[in-house]
């Protein structure tokens, strides 16, 4: 027989099979309710008691069939959380020195590329001015001087091959906030379950109005 890569049926898939099958029949008739007197109301509810219970019923269950392996999860995922817990402090440690030396080597590039940018506008200040003076004066514009040798821009290098692998600093814009009463109103995140709770508690929140909804609840 060939090998087929269909996952093989487990044990609680023909019990998970008849769960939906009961739930389908619920939905069914769910779909078919016409509610128009106090009868079919009465109708409705005793269906809808029945899915409560068995919606609680297949929930439960579904805990008791992961319950075991779901322990054996989360042992396992405190044991590797705890084994790279190091490697993430580490990581953060290296990355934040890393990233003030990088940012200072980028502010000294900066400072000496403007530098640079300052005395070549002022060598060229001046030759205009001699060049105009010399013109009202109608004599020959003076030579052009030897232009001002500037020291060469070290650019700060992004990227650094180590024998273990390749490192790039990576440019990430964040924020700090200097003036919070500036913050356009659209970026403010509105508690909308604070908002609720206030309402649950039966008191009211400026800008909101009370709104009543009936929802059906089975005991």
């Amino acid at each position: 027989m060939t090998p087929t890569t269909e996952t093989a049926l487990q044990p609680y898939d023909r019990e998970a099979a008849q769960i939906r099958e009961a739930g389908l029949a619920l939905a069914t008739q769910a779909e078919a309710l016409v509610i128009t007197d106090d009868v079919t109301d009465a109708g409705a509810k005793t269906v809808l008691a029945y899915v409560t219970k068995g919606l609680k019923q297949a929930k439960a269950r579904h805990d008791e069939a992961k319950a075991e392996s779901l322990a054996k999860c989360n042992a396992i995922d405190a044991a590797f959380n705890d084994a790279y817990e190091p490697f993430k402090i580490a990581k953060a440690i290296i990355g934040t020195k890393a990233g003030v030396y990088f940012a200072a080597k980028k502010a000294k590039e900066e400072a000496a590329r403007r530098e640079a940018e300052r005395i070549e506008r002022e060598a060229a200040a001046a030759r205009a001015k001699a060049e105009a003076e010399a013109k009202a004066a109608g004599q020959e514009p003076a030579p052009v001087p030897t232009p001002v040798v500037v020291a060469p821009v070290e650019v700060a290098q992004a990227v650094t091959k180590t024998e273990a692998g390749t490192v790039g600093m990576v440019k990430t814009r964040g924020f700090v906030i200097v003036e919070k009463s500036q913050i356009p109103i659209e970026y403010w995140t509105l508690d909308v379950a604070k908002i609720a709770r206030t309402y649950k508690a039966g008191n009211d929140v400026p800008g909101c109005a009370e709104d009543i909804t009936y929802v059906p609840r089975t005991r």
